[in-house]
């Protein structure tokens, strides 16, 4: 596990000391660096204001509450590691760039990285995004590769995911002697936590990922301290 938690870190640093040049290098174009709510952003706000000049620190956004949805839609391209957010980008029509820049890399799924464009390296990856930026299009036998991964694991684009997921899972749980089982069972305890947390709209996880004084003043903060939701105008890369 350490040795895991130790390729992961290295391949954080890998991949945020390439996104730091890119930022240098397109001075024309927007980033957004969109974080799991969960993640400790420290790193990335450290990074940013100790690797990037008053002006280059303009162009670049941390975001962690936005919902993936509306950051996806303002967005030109997305850079990813093995993140899911990527086929969200697919079903947009968006390309995506798979970031396989460090050669010690664990956490990397080949079927799913097939739906992107792969860079192993800067140069790699500065080409791919000149080349979008540029005007250019997915390539045709990529959007098949990416319909057919969609098909096999979203099994249709209808909303409705979550849903059938819940109900394989309990038809899974009758299968093993639990007949005539309508709905998942939970213990009380897990129902208070449920209802509680239902009721204050994860009041408590909040608190806990942006910070109580920012919760109490309602205001999600970027780390620039402005409001995100004034800054959803371009993301993750955008050169118009």
């Amino acid at each position: 596990m350490r040795e895991i938690v130790r390729r992961d870190h290295q391949s954080r640093a890998i991949c945020f000391e390439s996104f730091i040049k890119l930022i240098k290098d397109f001075k024309k174009v927007n980033f957004i660096i969109k974080l799991h709510p969960s993640e400790d952003h420290q790193f990335y706000q450290k990074s940013i204001s100790e690797k990037l000049s008053v002006s280059d620190r303009e162009r670049v956004r941390i975001i962690v509450q936005e919902y993936i949805w509306d950051i996806l839609n303002a967005s030109d391209l997305e850079l990813k590691r093995s993140c899911t957010t990527g086929i969200g980008s697919w079903i947009l029509g968006k390309p995506t760039i798979e970031m396989k820049l460090n050669p010690n890399e664990w956490y990397y799924s080949e079927e799913h990285a097939s739906g992107s464009d792969i860079a192993e390296s800067y140069d790699s990856l500065a080409n791919i995004i000149k080349y979008y930026l540029g005007g250019g299009e997915i390539k045709k036998e990529q959007q098949k590769t990416r319909m057919h991964f969609i098909k096999k694991w979203c099994y249709r684009v209808d909303g409705k995911a979550t849903h059938r997921m819940v109900e394989h899972l309990n038809s899974l749980l009758n299968k093993k002697g639990k007949k005539n089982r309508k709905k998942i069972n939970q213990t009380i305890k897990n129902r208070i936590i449920y209802y509680c947390l239902q009721i204050g709209d994860h009041w408590l996880h909040d608190a806990k990922v942006y910070g109580l004084k920012n919760l109490l003043q309602n205001g999600y903060i970027d780390k620039f301290g402005e409001k995100i939701n004034t800054l959803i105008k371009k993301t993750f890369i955008n050169g118009n």
